[in-house]
Order: C-alpha cells, then structure tokens, then sequence
C-alpha cells in the first residue's frame, strides 16, 4: 500500500457526476451520479473493466469531453471553482497548469515528427508566454490602481521596487533593502549639501542687488532641491520653508540672513546617524504599505456601493419566488437575469483572484434553467411514450426508445433547490464582503503587493533557447531517462515505449502541477517497464506533494501506489474506501471479482474469470448494473438500484447484499486465501470496520475460522 498521509484537505470534489453521450444509436449513459474526493498528497485509483466510465469522468475534470456530451448533472470543485462552470478563458489557466494529465498511449501522445527535446521545451515556451501575457495585464491594472489612489507614493514604489530587485516591499523581510535605498539617497544629498553651501559662500563674499538675487534664485531652485534626500517620498518641509521666505526677502541683507540659518541647518542634515537613517525608512516603508492598504480599502468602498444596488434584487427574489418547493421558472429568469449587469460591475479592482461566486452566478443560472427546460421536455417524452406504448415506466419501453430516452429525470423541485442554494450562497457571500474589516484589508494589501512584484519579475523575465534546453535535459533526467542529451535530439519512434512515456509524464509536470490524472499509463508496457513508471510516479508524488487520480482496469496496479480506491462499474461507484480496505475487506461481489482475476505468485488455483460482459450504456439496466454477473445477485437487485452501506466511515458499498436483512454471503475462496495470507504478512493492515456484514475479516484470524 501506499504511504499514507494524514491530511484532511481536499484538493479536488467530484459530486453526483452524470454524464451522457450523443450517438446515432441514442444516448450513451457512460457516468451515472458519481462523488469522491481527491486529497492533497493522496493517490486515488479509479478502478474498474473498459466501459465503466473511468476515462469520462478524468476527461470531465480536465473539461475535454467530446461535442457530443451532455452533463446532465453534478458539480467539479476545483480551488473553490466548479469546473462545469468556469469559462474556457479561465479553464485554460487551470487545464496543463494545475490539472495536467498522462495518456495512455505515449506514441500517439507525442508528435513522431518532431525531437523529443522540442516537445519539452515547445511546453515551456508556451506557458512562459501565457504567464507573462498574464503578468502583463496584472501589472498594467495594478499599476493604473496605484496610480489613481496617490500618484507620487507610486512613482517612488516604483523606484524603490526596481533598486530592491523587485522584492515585494510590504514583506517583513524587505525592510533591509528599502533602508538600502534611503541610506544611497542620503549619500546623494550630502553631496549636493556640501556643493551648495560651497556656493552660498560665494555668495555671502559677494554684494548683490536685490534685482540679481530675484534673478539667481530660480537657478538655485534645483540644486536647494537636491539637498532633500530624494529617496523620500516628501521634500524636505525646511527645504520648501527657505524657498518660500528667499524669494519673499525685500532686501539682501535679509536673504543673507535666510542663508546663513539655512546653511546651519543643512550642516545638521550631513551624515546622519542609524536611528535617524531608520526613521526615514520606516517611514517610507509604511506610506508604500499604506499605499497598497488605501487602494484595497478604496476599491473595497466602490465595491461595496454596487453590492448595495444588487443585494436587494437578489433578496426581492428570494422572499418573493421562492415560497414553494417548485417555483415559477419564467418568473426566477425574468428576476434573475435583471442581476447579471449590476452583478458584474461588483468586483473589486484591486484583487487579480476572479470571485468564483460573482462571476459564475450567471452560468450557473443559465445552466440551471436550461437544465430545467430539457428535463421538462423529457419528462414530457417520456409521458407520452409511456402513454403510446402502454409502459409502466421508463425500464418497460422499447430498447430502440429507451436508449434515445434519458434515464433519469430530474424534477422540477430539484432544479428549484439547485436555483434557491445558487441565489442564497450569493447574497451570503455579497454580505460577506460588505462587513469586511481592517484585518481582511491588510491581508488583502498584502496579497496585493506580493501579486504586483511577482507580475513585475515574471513581466520581465525571459526564457532563453538555451535555458529551455537546460530545463528540459534536467526534466528528463528527473524522470529516469539515461543519457538525457543525447535523448534530447532523438525522435519518439527511436525509443523504446518506456522511455516514450517518461518523455510523457516530463512533458506533464513541465507546469508543476497540483494535481496528475494518468490515464491508464502502464496499459501499453510491458510489466517490467511497468513497475518502473508506477515507482517513478511514486516517486515524483513524494517529492513535489502531488495528488493523483490514477486510472486502472487493474487492481494488481494500484497495489503499491493507491492511498484511497473507488471501484467503478457501469458508470457508478460500487466501492469505495482506502486501499487497505478495498485490498484486505473487500464487500461488492464485483470488487472480489476483480481480485480473483488478478494473478499472484502464490496462487496455484485457477483465476476466476468474470462471467458475462459489462451492460449496453445505452441501455442501462433496472437496478443493480452487476446483478446479471454476480450468482449471488438477490431478487431485488433486479428491481432497485441498491443504495451506499457504511461498512467504516472511510468505506461504503452499494450493494443490496450488504443490507442487514440479507443472507451472509461469503467471498470466494480463493479471494479469502490471498488476504489471509497478505494479512499474515502485515498484520498492520487489517482494516477496522463497524460494519461486519459479509466481511471477509470474519473468516480470518479471530473469526469464523478460528471457531
């Protein structure tokens, strides 16, 4: 099994999944109302024959579903986004980047015409230049917000940001380098100090008409200026005091006593101390932050203005359209679609995060309404096929009608529900930001400056061909491909498949993804090579914290690398728990047949062969999908669809032979004798159930067996 890590937070949330395909044979129902989550550092194996709707559902994820797809229902929750949702503009910043995917085939995953090398680096450049096109549009948005709250705190913020290396300025640990920039303007005044009070000695030796001094003053102008330390956002007040009462002086005398007090001041100013050099650096560190502070807080309060004008459209439609379970959808459309124009000039300029719960609303909406218009209709059909050819229901229509026909239909009170929770998780989240307080400001500011830097540096970065070939022979290296230089300039069909998919799994992880779906990676090699690209996947996992949806018809596969396994079949999760307990108490019939087809070194017997085939997607059958292959399949497997047993809170089964009325039923032998003996070997293992029903755990150690 493996290595397990204790973490509760989720990274990916798939919920009631239903996904259908087009055809000219009718609709092809391949995923029917599936959930799991995807854990951070965790492995989940989606197991299960061809056909099950395993590579749907990771294709759904990575939003690359053929045209002819329908999602009939269900939500992906992606970093707070549902990913049915989101537009394409937004999906291309997460697909390849955050989400990246492994193929099966590596041959056709890669272009035969073109080195490898080219391929690892054509992913490079091209995320290179997405990130810095994005960089771009970030800079010139903060930049004009920054600008518009005070103009010359932002031009110095700009001076200090460059000589800083474009360190983020409100981060404790820049303090050092804005202390740096003061302490180079103080060396810059001091020098124009000494050159003016050198000149104002000239000066006082001299006798000049008042008409010359008017004259001499503003040529003077610059080089007084100079003596404030220009890495201050402020001119020095005494500074600004002398020039205003020089060129007030009626009388020379009275201008060389300006001078004279002047020029006392200006030899104080000379070589300031550490605690006067740190004042004026913390001074100038705090009007940046301020700066970053006021631009939130402002676009906080033009936020605000508008949420105000929605809010109350939005309450409108909740105390009004939604007093019943089913509501007036031509009314709710009216209402709601009256909020999208105000809804969007709700946003908050100075954050660069896209407000999922803002800007989705409208999509939601649409989709939950068209939702609802096509399930009226098929509920529609579905009456008058019933009525036409005299069926109970949907599972006693013809199969040429049926398989054109949905399988389930979701009633009006559903979509209602789905409208009402849309609506409401608005007008929380609106209210939300309008009680905004002083620390959610100053978090925000923060995030704010550290976004600004970070578009700074990666605006100006640049990519060369040789740092791209570096990068991409190291990558290669990383994976496991010996000889990575002389690989680089070699064309796929001149190596072997092991060496194709590595070059695959590089080319995926070139982004530094969150989460890697592989798609039945190993299906095209050979065992050995097998074994070594599951333990370079491992691998990679431990090393850069991924989380991984793996992909499998094997269970033998996942052995070694799942933390957690959903079992699939006909479009549904029969199973679902840790490895542990999939592997050590299995409980749906399927799943032990799935262990009893996978081959051992210890097994002597002959493999059990699942018997039959999976069901026609197009069309399903009436309750349980496996009963037609399971021999111990009850007489209400054949009526019902069977709902989710707990057998621990981590492990469910959807199984009507898991139910507290049914008989015990017992795994097959062979299944039994591996686990007894896999147990023997890691007594650790054994999982810890609250549910023994039909749990192979009984016959094994301190059960039935040693009775």
């Amino acid at each position: 099994m493996a290595t397990k890590k204790n973490t509760n937070e989720k990274i990916l949330s798939v919920n009631n999944l239903r996904v259908s395909f087009r055809t000219d044979g009718g609709t092809v129902k391949a995923v029917r109302g599936i959930s799991f989550d995807l854990y951070k550092g965790r492995t989940l194996a989606i197991v299960g024959e061809s056909g099950s709707g395993k590579s749907v559902t990771s294709k759904a994820v990575l939003g690359i579903l053929a045209n002819n797809k329908i999602v009939e229902d269900g939500e992906i929750i992606y970093d707070g986004k549902d990913l049915l949702q989101i537009k394409e503009e937004q999906f291309t910043k997460i697909r390849g980047v955050k989400i990246s995917m492994i193929f099966q085939d590596p041959l056709s995953s890669l272009n035969p015409i073109m080195i490898v090398g080219k391929q690892l680096t054509e992913a490079m450049v091209l995320k290179h230049k997405a990130d810095k096109h994005s960089a771009r549009v970030n800079l010139s948005k903060i930049d004009a917000i920054l600008k518009k709250q005070n103009e010359a705190v932002y031009t110095k913020l700009i001076e200090v940001e460059k000589c800083a290396g474009h360190k983020d300025l409100v981060a404790e640990e820049s303090y050092r380098y804005i202390k740096q920039y003061v302490e180079a303007g103080e060396k810059v005044k001091d020098e124009a100090i000494a050159k003016l009070i050198a000149k104002f000695e000239t000066f006082k030796d001299n006798e000049i008409v008042l008409s010359d001094v008017k004259k001499w003053l503003p040529r003077m102008e610059k080089e007084i200026l100079d003596c404030s330390n220009k890495s201050l956002i402020e001119i020095d007040p005494e500074i600004k005091a002398f020039l205003e009462k020089a060129y007030a002086c009626e009388s020379v005398a009275s201008l060389h006593d300006e001078i004279v007090t002047f020029v006392s001041y200006l030899e104080k100013q000379v070589g300031l101390g550490e605690k006067e050099i740190d004042e004026k650096a913390t001074a100038l560190r705090l009007s940046l932050r301020k700066l970053f502070y006021d631009a939130t807080v402002t676009s906080h309060e033009n936020q605000v203005k508008k949420i105000k004008e929605v809010l109350p459209l939005l309450e409108d439609v909740e105390s009004e359209l939604f007093q019943c379970e089913v509501c007036d959808f031509a009314r709710i459309k009216k209402a709601l679609y009256k909020t999208f124009k105000p809804l969007s000039l709700c946003k908050n300029e100075a954050s660069l995060t896209v407000d999922n719960e803002i800007s989705v609303f409208p999509i939601k909406i649409k989709n939950y309404l068209k939702a609802q218009e096509e399930n009226a209709q098929h509920q529609k059909l579905l009456e008058k096929n019933l009525a036409k050819y005299g069926a109970e229901d949907f599972f006693a229509l013809p199969a040429d009608v049926r398989a054109k026909s949905r399988e389930v239909i979701l009633d009006d009170a559903h979509h209602t529900a789905s409208i009402r929770t849309a609506v409401e998780s608005l007008i929380k989240h609106l209210e939300g930001i309008v009680e905004f307080n002083d620390e959610v400001f100053v978090a925000q500011a923060a995030e704010l400056s550290k976004a600004y830097c970070e578009a700074v540096v990666i605006s100006k970065s640049v990519l060369t061909a040789s740092e791209a070939k570096a990068k991409a022979i190291k990558m290669l290296g990383e994976v496991g491909i010996n000889e990575p230089e002389k690989r680089y300039n070699q064309y796929p069909f001149e190596l072997s498949g092991g060496m194709r998919q590595r070059i695959v799994i590089a080319i995926a992880l070139c982004s530094s993804p969150e989460v890697l779906i592989c798609d039945e990676p190993t299906t095209a090699l050979d065992v050995t090579i097998q074994s070594q690209i599951l333990e370079l996947i491992n691998k990679l996992k431990a090393e850069r914290n991924l989380s991984i949806v793996f992909i499998t018809h094997d269970l033998g596969v996942v052995a070694n690398m799942a933390d957690d396994i959903a079992v699939m079949y006909a479009g549904k999760i029969v199973e679902q728990g840790t490895a542990s307990e999939i592997f050590y108490d299995p409980r749906h019939p399927y799943t032990w047949a799935l262990l009893g087809s996978v081959p051992d070194l210890d097994t002597k017997e002959k493999l059990d062969a699942i018997p039959g085939t999976p069901p026609n997607m197009l069309l399903p059958p009436r309750g349980d999908a496996f009963a037609a292959r399971n021999k111990n399949a009850l007489d209400i497997d054949s009526l019902l669809e069977p709902p989710y047993f707990e057998v621990s809170p981590t492990h469910k089964v959807a199984s009507w032979n898991i139910h507290e009325n049914a008989e015990e039923l017992k795994a097959p032998e062979l299944v039994v004798a591996r686990i007894r003996n896999a147990l023997k070997g890691h007594p650790e293992a054994k999982p810890k159930p609250t549910n023994l029903k039909n749990s192979i755990l009984n016959y094994i150690g301190e059960g039935k067996e040693g009775k």
